[in-house]
This record gives C-alpha cells, structure tokens and sequence, in this order.
C-alpha cells in the first residue's frame, strides 16, 4: 500500500509530472491529464468500478462520448459483471472489481 511512511504526502515525479497520495490511493497529475487510483486488495492498483471508468470518460470525452451517460455505463458495466469477465475479490471489502484473466 502506499502510504506517506515511504513517500512524501505530495511530490514532483518529473518536470510536467505530480503525485498527490489521498485514502487508499494516489493522484498522478501529468500535464493537464490527472490519473487517480486506489489501493485494493494486495495493493492492486487495477481495480475499476462504473463510476470509476464513468469518471475516465468524461475525462476524454472524444474517445468515449458513448459513456459519458451515466446510465449507459451503468448499463453496459452491470452486462459486463453478469457475463463473468470482472469481479470482486474475494474476502474483501473492497468495491472494486477486476477483470478476469
């Protein structure tokens, strides 16, 4: 997991590049671009939910206009979750999902 015991609460990555640690997780900021994850569990860092890839839409909204409706990635997440290809870990508590190998 990271935490400030190893790093320093913010900090410069590179000239263009930033990190910000928050909760259970961190800020990547990179240009104008800003990449947030959580930590979920065994300090994975690929966990995603709805809101989550919602969030990454609207982000770039040229690539994803499709999902920058709430309800249609609701929708297609919830598909996605009932077909098997993602799911939570198990025995934790966590609620974040991850896809399937």
């Amino acid at each position: 997991m990271l935490t400030s015991q190893y790093f320093l609460q913010r900090g410069k990555l590179s000239d263009d590049a930033t990190y910000e640690l928050h909760g259970i997780g961190c800020r990547v900021y990179i240009s104008e671009k800003c990449i947030d994850f959580d930590c979920g569990p065994d300090s994975r860092i690929d966990g995603f939910d709805s809101w989550r890839l919602y969030i990454y839409a609207c982000e770039v909204p040229k690539k994803h206009k499709k999902h920058t409706n709430k309800t249609t990635i609701e929708r297609e997440f919830s598909e996605y979750v009932e077909k098997g290809k993602a799911k939570k870990s198990q025995g934790s508590t966590s609620n974040l999902f991850f896809q399937k190998p």
